[in-house]
């Protein structure tokens, strides 16, 4: 495939790490509810990734609401986010095909 415009390939770099960033935070959410060892060293590349985005989702849902949240709650919150950041770059991929 052959990218013409740089800025296009600029988002598709964007939307291939957003979708590394879905992949390590399933296995953490698949680790949360069954222990797969071969899982777990998959787990340990991802684990600054996903514990950088918990964190965070965890200190704003903290900061706005002055709740704390579980870990698997975290965890799908960053996923939902993740997934919408993927779908708009999908509708920009689409509007300029």
């Amino acid at each position: 495939m052959i990218i013409l415009n740089p800025i296009v390939g600029i988002f598709y770099l964007v939307h291939l790490g957003i979708n590394i960033a879905v992949f390590f935070v399933v296995i953490r959410l698949i680790l949360t509810w069954k222990h797969f060892t071969w899982l777990t060293h998959l787990d340990k590349v991802g684990r600054p990734l996903v514990d950088s985005m918990t964190n965070a989702v965890g200190k704003f849902v903290e900061t706005r609401w002055h709740k704390k949240i579980s870990e698997k709650g975290r965890l799908l919150i960053c996923l939902v986010l993740l997934e919408i950041a993927g779908l708009i770059l999908n509708c920009f991929f689409n509007l300029c095909a």
